[in-house]
This record gives structure tokens, C-alpha cells and sequence, in this order.
């Protein structure tokens, strides 16, 4: 477990639940999360909304109007990103997320040999995302991967299938940012506030806003991120 914990930041494919990007850091910062929202807009294109708790890296809308708008907020306005936020104390908004991370820990608990540094952490999670999204049989698809439904053709003549396997320009986004989590303690689940007087929303039980891997470890569960 890494000295001194950490904090998590995850974002979803509203639709597929394709993992778009799980990062950990010492402590998340508003200007960390939108660099990370610009990493996963280059990769998977600019959706058309996106989906979070009420943390203060993510909105100010409950801050009273202090400060305006932070970095995230700007990004989004800039892309003409519909922003959504939930309802402070309904964490089922974001449930998604939640049950995302609660398999993502799943997974990290399970490996023989626990992180001791955040990087160490950070090569686990980038293990599991990659065993989550193309290892791993998609619930509703068994048994084939989200890539794999979407590269394999089906029969001459039947239907195109219905699942897109990788997030496209104007799907929806859904991201929660965890707050001192570590692989070997209690789950934890989204935070309303990144400030230093943070206001928990209360959670379902939650992984991680990190997940699941492969190799030598046993790839995760047959579990759905929905």
C-alpha cells in the first residue's frame, strides 16, 4: 500500500463503460483533472457531456459563486461540453463509477505483490484497465471483449451489433474522483469536495475510482462496470 494513501481519479464510458482513464497521484488538484480530461479527449474524441460528483476539482457550483469557474469547467465550456453534476448526497447518480471501483479493488487486493509507491500503483491500475477493457468478456456480449464486438463480423446479412466497444465523439463521460484510498484499505467512494475540509457524499459500497488486470495475476472477475 502506497506510504501515505492517495487519491484517484476515473472516467467512464457513459454508454459501453469503456475505462478512459484510471490515474492515482498524491493528491488530485483541479488543474491535474482537466490535464487528464485533455489526455482522454486526444485519445477517444471531445463527448458531448459529462457526468460527476460535486467535488470542487470538478464544479464550483456549490461554492456560491466564490471564484467562478475552475479548470475543468473552462475546459468544458471551451469544447461545448454539456456539464452535469449530481445531486449533493444522491452518489447513485454516479453509480457507474462506483461499481467500477469497487471491482477495480476487488482486483487490487487480490495480487500477490501490494504497491508500496504511487508509480507502483499507477503500473497496476494501467494493468488492470487494459485486462478491464480487452480481456475481460463484456457482460452483455460473452464472450467477447467491447474491441473484439466491434472488430469481429457477425454472420452475412445479420444486423450490425448494438454495443459500441470504444467510446466515440459525443458519448458521455462519467467520472468520480476517490479520496485516500489505498488497495489494502476500505473501500471508498466518490467525494463531494477535493478542498482540505472535503464533504463526503454517503456511498454505495465503492472500488476504487480504481479497478482489474492480467498476466500472471487472474484477470478480473466477470463482472460488469455498469
Amino acid at each position: 500500500m502506497p506510504d501515505g494513501g492517495g487519491q484517484g481519479q476515473d472516467a467512464l464510458d457513459d454508454c459501453s463503460r469503456y475505462a478512459l482513464s484510471v490515474t492515482t497521484r498524491r493528491r488530485i488538484t483541479g488543474l491535474i483533472v482537466r490535464d487528464t480530461f485533455r489526455q482522454a479527449v486526444a485519445v477517444h474524441g471531445v463527448p458531448a457531456s459529462t457526468l460527476t460528483d460535486n467535488g470542487m476539482v470538478f464544479t464550483t457550483r456549490l461554492a456560491g459563486g466564490r471564484g467562478g469557474r475552475n479548470a475543468l469547467e473552462h475546459e468544458l465550456r471551451r469544447l461545448h461540453v454539456t456539464q452535469k453534476n449530481s445531486t449533493p448526497n444522491h452518489p447513485t447518480t454516479c453509480g457507474k463509477v462506483e461499481r467500477f471501483q469497487q471491482t477495480m479493488k476487488k482486483w487490487l487486493r487480490a495480487q500477490p505483490a501490494q504497491p508500496a509507491t504511487i508509480t507502483s500503483l499507477q503500473t497496476l491500475l494501467d494493468r488492470f484497465v487494459d485486462a478491464y477493457n480487452h480481456r475481460r468478456p463484456h457482460r452483455s456480449l460473452p464472450p467477447a471483449t467491447l474491441p473484439q464486438r466491434s472488430t469481429t463480423p457477425g454472420p452475412k446479412h445479420s444486423p450490425p451489433p448494438a454495443a459500441t466497444p470504444t467510446p466515440t465523439p459525443g458519448s458521455a463521460t462519467t467520472a468520480s474522483m476517490n479520496q485516500e484510498w489505498s488497495p489494502c484499505g476500505s473501500a471508498a467512494g466518490s467525494i463531494t469536495s477535493a478542498s482540505d475540509e472535503p464533504t463526503p457524499e454517503p456511498t454505495s459500497s465503492c472500488s476504487s475510482p480504481i479497478s482489474t488486470s492480467e498476466s500472471s495475476p487472474p484477470p478480473p472477475e466477470n463482472s460488469s462496470a455498469s
